[in-house]
C-alpha cells in the first residue's frame, strides 16, 4: 500500500495496518466489512443467515445486495432491541412518576395541614395582642383616673 493510500485511509478513521492485512487475506466483501466496523468475522449463525439470503436471491455471498440486506437486517435488530430499552425506560420513569405523584400528595397533605395551623396560630396571636392591648387601655384609663381624682 502506498503512503498516499495509508494517509487518506488515516484521515478516514480507518487502521491502514487493518485494510492492509484485510486485502492481503482476500477477504470476502462481508468478512472484510465485519472485520473493519466490528472487530470480529461472522459468527457461524450469522454466516447461515447470509448464505440463505444469497441462496433466496439466487446469488453469491459476496453479491452487494446479499451485504446490503444483511447489513439492513443487523440494523433492524438493534433498532428493535434500542426500543425494547427505550420502552423499559419509560415503563421505569412512569412508576418512578407514579411514586413521586403519590409522595407529593402524602406532602401537601401534611402541608396543607400545617399551613391551617400556622393561620389560626396567627389569628390567635393578633387576638391575644388586641385583648393584651384593650387590657393596657382599659388600666391606663383607670389609673388616669385615679391620678386625676388624687390630684384635685
Amino acid at each position: 500500500m502506498r503512503p498516499f493510500e495509508k494517509f487518506m485511509l488515516q484521515a478516514q478513521g480507518r487502521d491502514p495496518d487493518l485494510e492492509e492485512k484485510l486485502q492481503a487475506e482476500k477477504f470476502r466483501n462481508l468478512d472484510r466489512y465485519y472485520h473493519i466496523v466490528f472487530g470480529r468475522g461472522l459468527r457461524p449463525n450469522e454466516r447461515r443467515l447470509v448464505e440463505s439470503i444469497a441462496a433466496a436471491l439466487n446469488t453469491t455471498v459476496d453479491d452487494e445486495y446479499v451485504m446490503q440486506i444483511f447489513v439492513a437486517g443487523r440494523g433492524l435488530v438493534a433498532s428493535h432491541k434500542l426500543a425494547e430499552e427505550v420502552s423499559a425506560a419509560k415503563e421505569a420513569l412512569v412508576q418512578a412518576n407514579d411514586q413521586q405523584a403519590k409522595l407529593y400528595a402524602k406532602q401537601t397533605a401534611r402541608d396543607s395541614h400545617l399551613i391551617w395551623a400556622c393561620v389560626v396560630l396567627v389569628f390567635a396571636c393578633v387576638a391575644s395582642n388586641a385583648w393584651t392591648a384593650h387590657n393596657l387601655r382599659l388600666v391606663s384609663d383607670r389609673v388616669d383616673v385615679i391620678g386625676s381624682a388624687t390630684k384635685r
